[in-house]
């Protein structure tokens, strides 16, 4: 990781990153890049849970620590089922790691030669009876809009942010944590009143399924809600445990929504029923239904008492905008949403 590191007032990067998860970021005027300092324990633990160890997983924990890492909160652990994955998981993290994508060598180059150009322009002013004067902080400004123009303000723009979003995406990874639920190690820590599970993996609308792919035909990396809820009972979650979240696309929906509208957002997730029997004139069965309906029925099924199972409605973006989780329909132009505004909760009573 890089440690971000203030510069009288321009921002200057060295090689070396932060490595503690428990800490916060302060935001530098001119690159906008963050510091990072020291952050309190909070009053309830969030994991992710693993179900499975494809490389998909690493790419939706660093999704879901990017909004986290913004706003100045510790990153959340990724749980994985055994050592064996927990082992998977980090060979998976490593090559992550190491590829040019997630790369800050370029990034911290840039933001560097911005700051010295920045702190030249700056000692430069000191000596202009008309600028020496000048408050610090729009002597700041001023000179970062002189470098951006030199740059050209377009080229400039586009620069700082993808640097900014590669250098905060290498922060993360190099941050981001695997545990092993080993011997339930992990999961027997959790608390039925403060802390909070989000299931990884991939989904569709009423899929009874989790896949560690987006091809959820990918029998090699699938699981059930009744596998999944097994590997909670077995893997010392305790029964009493309520806040399970599932993170996956369409979690919330037995079909895709036609929009975010209440009345469609209810539709999409009633469950799908058919008549059995011959000419199908028999009882109505359920045939469909969002997969977090399946994950609540499953955990009654295996002795949790009053889980609460959140899913969401449509597809998740994996990397937030304006600092929030969000969700979008692909299929109606591109719709997009806060997450908090269309999840849905399931419980006992709705299986």
């Amino acid at each position: 990781m890089h440690n971000l590191t203030s510069s009288t007032g321009s921002m200057k990067i060295s090689e070396t990153v932060g490595e503690s998860s428990n800490s916060r970021q302060s935001t530098d005027g001119v690159t906008g890049v963050r510091n990072t300092y020291h952050e309190g324990p909070s009053s309830g633990q969030t994991v992710l849970y693993a179900p499975f160890s494809a490389p998909d997983i690493i790419d939706q924990a660093l999704g879901k620590n990017e909004i986290r890492f913004d706003n100045g909160k510790p990153m959340l652990p990724v749980i994985a089922v055994n050592d064996e994955k927990k082992a998977e998981l980090e060979s998976h993290l490593h090559d992550k790691r190491l590829s040019e994508t997630y790369n800050p060598t370029h990034a911290i180059n840039f933001i560097n030669e911005v700051s010295e150009k920045i702190e030249a322009l700056k000692l430069k002013a000191k000596t202009d009876p008309q600028l020496r004067d000048m408050p610090d902080d729009q002597l700041e400004r001023l000179c970062g809009e002189v470098v951006r123009e030199q740059y050209g303000s377009a080229k400039f723009d586009r620069l700082m942010e993808t640097s900014r979003k590669v250098i905060r995406s290498a922060t993360i990874l190099k941050q981001m944590e695997i545990r092993s639920n080993e011997n339930g190690l992990e999961l027997s820590k959790l608390t039925s009143k403060l802390d909070k599970l989000y299931v990884l993996g991939h989904g569709g609308a009423g899929k009874d399924i989790l896949s560690g792919t987006q091809d959820l035909a990918d029998k090699k990396a699938i699981i059930s809600s009744k596998l999944l809820s097994k590997q909670f009972q077995e893997g010392g979650l305790p029964k009493g445990f309520r806040d399970f979240r599932v993170a996956a696309c369409y979690s919330a929906d037995t079909r895709e929504p036609a929009s975010f509208s209440p009345d469609d957002l209810k539709k999409a997730s009633e469950p799908k029923y058919k008549r059995s029997g011959f000419l199908h004139l028999g009882r109505k069965v359920m045939e469909r239904q969002p997969f977090a309906q399946s994950l609540s029925k499953s955990l009654v099924d295996d002795g949790f008492t009053n889980p609460v199972v959140t899913g969401y409605h449509g597809a998740g973006v994996s990397h937030g905008a304006n600092g929030h989780k969000a969700q979008r329909l692909p299929h109606a132009n591109d719709l997009t949403t806060r997450s908090s505004l269309v999840r849905e909760r399931f419980s006992s009573d709705k299986t």
